[in-house]
Formats: structure tokens, C-alpha cells, sequence
């Protein structure tokens, strides 16, 4: 298998080659793989007398994956063109501003304006969120406590948000069981369930509307969890507020946006539903939070409000960690890393198959995620079994399941499949439980030339 460097000088190679483009003459198809139908006469006359099917630059921008987010049930993931798509369950509408009863569980749902354009992608516990390449907020899905537009409503609906854009534009987007968070200026403004203090902490903070929290500093990312959100400022550190866990160990909700103990140099974060962790400059990971599962990672079950280190992984490139929260107040949750050789490794909860390595216990240690038997993760189909998913650069957790892209835009995901959110197709008990399967819009690699004939 290819290591860290070669597949370094990889990427690079593939973001510099060139396609033959369709023209007029041609269709495009993603699934169920990556095709360029075309007539004879627009490729196979002079003066390209034997070009063949060419592998069209606009089917490698639409079927290849750029980001992903997974969500409580549903997942959603942004194509090199730009084009926004969401699989999963789509009972508040959460896949896209159709009304649910006009698409089936499981299916894909593509949509139109202003989400041909999409940039950054935000799933929710039932609302997606987005950024277009005009760096506005674009919601929708479920809108019950304003998490959509900061008007708490029964409607579903898209909803490009006029008070963000009031603001200036925004630099990144986050959604949380049921509020959602932006950058807008260096400003952090969220939006939705102030339940627990994780939209407004103040303790006059209006009952809905939008958010803007008082920092000190610029900020440059923020986070969303079930019941609490974080946020990074340019000089590394942490900020959280919501419903915390405290030295004392008992969940308490802040007043006031508080800093996070011993980090100063976080370069990326991300929440789960009572967990946080945070990729800092030197790669190491921590984590700080609820730990029932083991998805701190540091080898216990025992809760920490201070940040431990993960174990096992000397130089992490992503993080993502998902969970939820239920109504008792109890906390599940597990956490993913890209490693510097490009493996993903989960740990924590794994009654879903979140840890991506088949059936088995929780894990309070990393271990690497599986893809299904029967193909390889960077090449053609094989007779072969579980082999280790590589080749990764995107990474998302969700309630119950996550997702990832390889460096070639092909999307897996693993876990919780019981809204057909893995691949679009709804498997309660999935026959490779737990393992990695490819989502068919996003399945083929780019380079891989055109399919093979009969």
C-alpha cells in the first residue's frame, strides 16, 4: 500500500491533470458508475480518430465528492461542481426544501438554486445548513426551534438567513442537534434551540432570533454539539458555552462563553453530541467531555472537563466526533481521525457499527475503519475481504454513523443505516455491519478512466 508521501505526490498529480470535456453531443451519468456516453461522430472523427470515450471533466466534477457532513439520520455531501445532495431520512425535510412525502426514504435528493453552488456543508440532527459560493447561509429541514432561520416554525423549508447576511459574509457554518452556528466577520452568530444555553449563554438571551456572542477576540471556526457549541480564535484557543461539564464532573450550564483549559494552539475542532475535540498545530488530538463510550479516546470511560490526549495517534490530519443525547440526559458519542498516512481510526461507541471495523464492543482506543469485502477502497472490484479504508482527505461523524471522501472523490460511510443513510438505501441490519460501503454517486475514482466494456 502506498504511504504518506507517495500518496502526497498523488494528490498533487491529480488536481494537475487535464480531461477531455464533453460537448453537446454527450450525457453525463454518475451512478451506478462514472460513464460519458458519447455519439462517434463528435469523438471518434479526425482529427481524434481514436480518442474512445473520454472521461469528461464535467461528469469527474459532478460525480466526485468534496465535502461531506453526516448528520442524526440523514447525510448530505457537496460535488466538485458544486452540486448539493442529501440521502437519508427525510422526515423534516432535512435533504433538501421538498416536502417529504415526494421523495423516499433513502433516495437521493438534488436540488436547485441557490445550492448548485454549494461550498460548505452542515448536517444537523434534522436541519442541514450550507454555505454558497457567495458565502451565504443557506437552511433547511426541521425549523421547530428556529434552527433553520431563528423563527422557530412546524414549516420545512430552504431559507437563505437575512440576518447573517446583514452582518457581511460568512467563513464557516456549523449545525448542532438543533441550533446552527456561523463565522460572519469574525463574529460567531447562532441560531435555533437555546434549551441548554448553547445558542445565547447570557441568562436574559432572548427565546429566539439570532445570536451574536460576545468574544474578544476574532474567531475562525465554531462548533456545534446537542447541547453546548465551541469556537477557535485566531490565536488558538477555545471557547465553549451551553451545558458543560464541570471539574466537579456534573453538567452544568455557563453563563458566559468559557475558555477551555490547556489548549493555546488548536488549528482545527469539532463536536459530538456532549463531546469536543480539538487537532492541535504539533497533530496530536484531544478531547474533553462526556466519555461513557470511551470516545475520548485516552484509554477510560471516565468524563473529563479538561482535554486529554488521545492514544495511539502521533500526527492526526482530521478529526470528526459525533453522538448524541437523549432525553434522559444520557450521552453516547465516537470520534474518527485521518492519520498521517491517510487510515481512518474511530473509537468509542460502537452498538451502530460507528467504529467501522465490524461487530464488537466499544473501543476507548483507535482502531482503523474497515471497507466492505468484495472491493478495494482505491481500486477495481475484487474477490477479497475486509481491507483498510485509505486514501482519505474529508471526514464527518453523525449521530450514529460517519462518512469520509479519498483523495480520488470517492465517498464511504459506515455505521447506523437505518434511514438509508450510508448509501441511500435503507438496510436495517447491513450484511457488512458496521464496515465501510461506497455511496453510488460518489463510487467511481477519478483517473479511472472510462468503464470497461461487456
Amino acid at each position: 500500500m502506498r504511504r504518506g508521501r507517495a500518496r502526497r505526490r498523488t494528490l498533487a498529480v491529480l488536481f494537475a491533470v487535464s480531461f477531455v470535456a464533453c460537448t453537446g453531443d454527450a450525457t453525463v451519468s454518475c451512478s451506478p458508475s462514472l460513464t460519458c456516453d458519447y455519439k462517434p461522430a463528435a469523438f471518434d472523427a479526425p482529427p481524434r480518430p481514436d480518442a474512445g470515450p473520454p472521461v469528461c471533466d464535467e461528469t469527474r466534477r459532478r460525480c466526485s465528492a468534496a465535502t461531506i457532513a453526516a448528520g442524526g439520520a440523514h447525510t448530505c455531501a457537496v460535488a466538485e461542481a458544486g452540486e448539493v445532495l442529501c440521502w437519508g431520512s427525510n422526515a423534516h425535510g432535512q435533504r433538501g426544501p421538498l416536502p417529504p412525502a415526494d421523495v423516499d426514504a433513502g433516495a437521493f435528493a438534488e436540488f436547485s438554486s441557490p445550492l448548485t453552488d454549494g461550498v460548505e456543508i452542515a448536517a444537523g440532527g434534522a436541519h442541514t445548513c450550507a454555505l454558497n459560493a457567495a458565502q451565504q447561509v443557506v437552511c433547511w429541514g426541521s425549523d421547530e426551534a428556529g434552527q433553520v432561520d431563528g423563527r422557530p416554525s412546524a414549516e420545512s423549508a430552504e431559507v437563505r438567513l437575512s440576518g447573517v447576511e446583514a452582518m457581511g459574509v460568512a467563513s464557516a457554518v456549523t449545525a448542532g442537534d438543533a441550533h446552527s452556528c456561523a463565522v460572519v466577520g469574525g463574529l460567531v452568530v447562532c441560531w435555533g434551540s437555546n434549551e441548554y444555553g448553547q445558542r445565547d449563554p447570557r441568562p436574559d438571551a432572548s427565546v429566539d432570533g439570532i445570536a451574536v456572542l460576545d468574544t474578544a477576540m476574532e474567531a475562525v471556526e465554531v462548533v456545534a454539539g446537542a447541547r453546548h457549541s465551541c469556537a477557535r480564535f485566531v490565536d488558538g484557543h477555545v471557547d465553549c458555552w451551553g451545558t458543560l461539564l464541570n471539574a466537579a464532573g456534573r453538567w452544568t450550564r455557563v453563563s458566559e462563553p468559557t475558555r477551555v483549559p490547556g489548549i493555546d494552539t488548536a488549528a482545527a475542532l469539532t463536536a459530538g453530541g456532549a463531546q469536543t475535540c480539538a487537532r492541535l498545530l504539533d497533530r496530536s488530538v484531544v478531547c474533553w467531555g462526556a466519555n461513557a463510550n470511551g470516545q475520548l479516546g485516552d484509554g477510560t470511560t471516565t468524563s473529563s472537563s479538561a482535554p486529554v490526549v488521545v492514544r495511539g495517534i502521533p500526527l492526526a490530519l482530521y478529526v470528526a466526533t459525533g453522538g448524541a443525547v437523549g432525553v434522559d440526559g444520557s450521552a453516547t458519542g465516537h470520534t474518527c481521525v485521518v492519520d498521517k498516512d491517510f487510515y481512518v481510526l474511530c473509537w468509542g461507541e460502537n452498538g451502530h457499527g460507528e467504529l467501522g471495523a465490524g461487530p464488537g464492543p466499544d473501543r476507548a482506543t483507535p482502531a482503523r475503519v474497515l471497507a466492505a469485502p468484495g472491493r478495494m477502497p482505491m481500486g477495481p472490484l475484487e474477490p477479497t475481504g475486509p481491507t483498510d479504508l485509505e486514501g482519505i482527505i474529508a471526514l464527518s461523524a453523525g449521530a450514529h454513523h460517519a462518512c469520509a471522501i479519498s483523495d480520488r472523490g470517492r465517498a464511504s460511510c459506515w455505521g447506523d443505516d437505518s434511514e438509508g443513510q450510508l448509501d441511500s438505501v435503507v438496510t436495517p441490519t447491513p450484511m457488512d455491519f458496521g464496515r465501510a460501503v461506497d455511496v453510488p454517486r460518489f463510487s467511481r475514482q477519478r483517473g479511472d478512466g472510462p468503464p470497461p466494456g461487456p
